[in-house]
């Protein structure tokens, strides 16, 4: 049947878990937090191809600010796009994958605003 339910790249997007928490980015600073009920602008997210199975996931508003993912599994946004703001989308299906970093660390929202 092949794959026409996949995601389309580049697109907008809301990063939930499974909780129904949404992965909001905080105006201004470069911290992100989870949001519950209703999500807004600060819940949208950009998602670009960088080719080789690589995205990159841009917060909305100005300046650019991108989802970084450090090895250490912190996660917090960069002004540039370099290799700690790599992600991998992985069993992408109709709009719902997992997101890895470069550093093999899955994106996890954990809920309760954390």
């Amino acid at each position: 049947m092949g794959n026409e339910q996949s995601f389309s790249i580049p697109g907008h997007y809301r990063i939930v878990s499974r909780c129904g928490w949404y992965l909001a980015a905080h105006r201004n600073t470069d911290e992100v937090y989870l949001e519950s009920g209703s999500p807004d602008e600060k819940c949208s997210w950009y998602i670009e191809s960088l080719g080789a199975g690589k995205v990159s996931i841009k917060a909305y508003g100005s300046p650019p600010r991108y989802l970084r993912g450090f090895p250490s599994g912190v996660v917090d946004l960069a002004p540039h796009v370099k290799q700690c703001e790599w992600w991998k989308l992985k069993n992408p299906s109709y709009r719902v994958a997992a997101l890895e970093n470069d550093f093999g660390n899955n994106l996890s929202l954990r809920g309760e605003g954390r």
